[in-house]
Formats: structure tokens, sequence, C-alpha cells
């Protein structure tokens, strides 16, 4: 969020309530201008807040007032740096006479209506970056189909550990992003010429899903996963009725009781007799 930090206090300088430290950042963003142009001098006289609001919104070069110096500029400094950013973001000043409004160097952002004041500029531009990120993350062929699984309860093992191993824990986030080498994967990357399942007895694509759900050579692991991550499953349940004294049956693995169809076996059955309520669920 270092660019977000740049723009927020960029700005808050230049509309600082202390004259002294908006007429230095004014001039120095003039003075950089120059740097980078040669301007036509009597046009920007007495001009100075359309020229910072012209060179941070990267119009300058084609204002026929100003003419580029050379395109990589002098030395790099903060002001450079924020009108990079702002380019980068679809971010501009406007020259508003609004009451709520920053006169000639007004600033806001797409998700809010609103002008950004001192107070509210940092937030509302790190929530702009991050919903860019997210735009592009949902955008991608395939870390963006888990984008909706990130966060809360499902993610909580990318941030505390969960007492995973390091391999453990890297396995779990290359997982989550569809990046673990499955032929299918190298394949995308150009490191492989195709991505069939590399068990010769199975033609079928060797994506994550496949070698941890469908494979059948692997099918023997496949079952024994399964039937680890239920019974931790089912020992956290029976903690939480224990500890509620609640009168709800727990089954794993079993038929549903007084169903009379077709003998399956889902993997957890709570079954309240007293509420007349029965979950079902199953595990991936």
């Amino acid at each position: 969020m270092h660019r977000a930090l740049q723009i927020a206090h960029a700005w808050q300088m230049l509309q600082s309530k202390d004259p002294a430290i908006q007429a230095v950042a004014r001039a120095q963003v003039c003075q950089v201008a120059r740097k980078r142009n040669r301007l036509q001098e009597d046009h920007w006289h007495g001009r100075d807040d359309e020229l910072v609001r012209s060179f941070l919104n990267s119009e300058l070069a084609a204002s026929p007032h100003a003419d580029a110096l050379r395109r990589n500029g002098d030395i790099g400094s903060l002001w450079s740096d924020v009108q990079r950013w702002l380019r980068i973001y679809h971010l501009q000043l406007e020259k508003c006479d609004e009451a709520e409004a920053h006169g000639p160097l007004s600033f806001r952002v797409p998700h809010h209506n609103k002008w950004l004041t001192h107070k509210t500029v940092l937030r509302h531009v790190k929530l702009h970056l991050k919903i860019r990120h997210q735009t592009r993350w949902k955008g991608m062929v395939d870390q963006g189909k888990t984008v909706r699984t990130h966060g809360g309860v499902g993610a909580k093992f990318m941030t505390t550990g969960a007492g995973l191993s390091d391999d453990d824990y890297r396995f779990g986030v290359k997982a989550r992003l569809n990046q673990v080498d499955t032929n299918s994967v190298l394949k995308r990357k150009r490191l492989r010429a195709h991505g069939t399942c590399r068990d010769p007895a199975c033609s079928s694509a060797e994506t994550l899903a496949h070698v941890l759900n469908h494979c059948e050579s692997n099918m023997d692991a496949i079952r024994q996963r399964h039937d680890d991550a239920l019974e931790q499953i089912g020992s956290k349940i029976r903690d939480a009725l224990d500890r509620a004294k609640s009168t709800t049956e727990l089954r794993l693995n079993q038929t549903v009781p007084e169903y009379t169809g077709t003998a399956l076996r889902p993997d957890i059955v709570l079954r309240n007799e007293a509420a007349k309520t029965m979950v079902i669920a199953d595990l991936a």
C-alpha cells in the first residue's frame, strides 16, 4: 500500500491547511514540471495550480504550451512517482468550484461519490487500489476461480498457520492459487507439451482436482484422506455437541435413519428428534 500512501500524502501536502507547506509542495511540482518540459512562461505565469494539475494528470505533454525535454526526464522524485501512480490507477485531480470540493486540485475516486478530504483520502485511495487488484484477480483464468473462497474461516490458515508444517502451508497457498506443478499447470506455463495425467493408464487432464479426488491410481490415498478429514470434522462436532449438552445425534458415513429409499450414506448427518430437524452434509 506504499503507492496509496504516496498519493494520499502528496495530495494532503498540496491541500495542506498550513499555507507554507502548501506553497512549498506546489512550488516543487512546478519545478519538476519545468525540469521535464520546456514551458511557454508567458502562458503559465500565474497558473501554478493549472500547471500542477496538468503535470500530475500526465496532461502537460499534450499541451501546446509545453514541450517534453526527454522521455526519461530527470532523477525520480515523489511527484514523478505520484504522477505515475495516478496514471496507472486511473485517478485524476480535478477543478471544481463546489463548496465541499478543494478548488483546482480536488480529488475523488470512482467508488465514492463525494470529494475526498484530509481525513478520508488515504482510506479511499487504499480501497480503490484494493478494488482494482480484486477486479484483476477475478479476471484471471485460474486464480480468479478461488476469489470468493478467500477470507474468513476458509482462509484462516493463511494468516495463522493453523499448526501446519512449512511444507503443508506452502502447498496450501499454492493449491489455493492453482500453482501446484501438475501437468495441466505446467502446460499452461508452456513447460510441458501436454497436460495429460502422468499415470500411463489414465487419459484425463492432470488438474489438481483430478489428482486429489478422481485419479484411479490415487484412489486408496483419496479415500484415506477423505476418511481422516471426516473424522477430524466429526470430532469437532462431537465436542461442540457435548459442550452445549445437546440431544442432537451425529452419524458419520451412515445411512439416514428411517429413510426407505436408496441406501445412500451421507458423510455427516445431524438429527434432532425433539426439534424435528435434520442436517445432511457431504465432504467434497
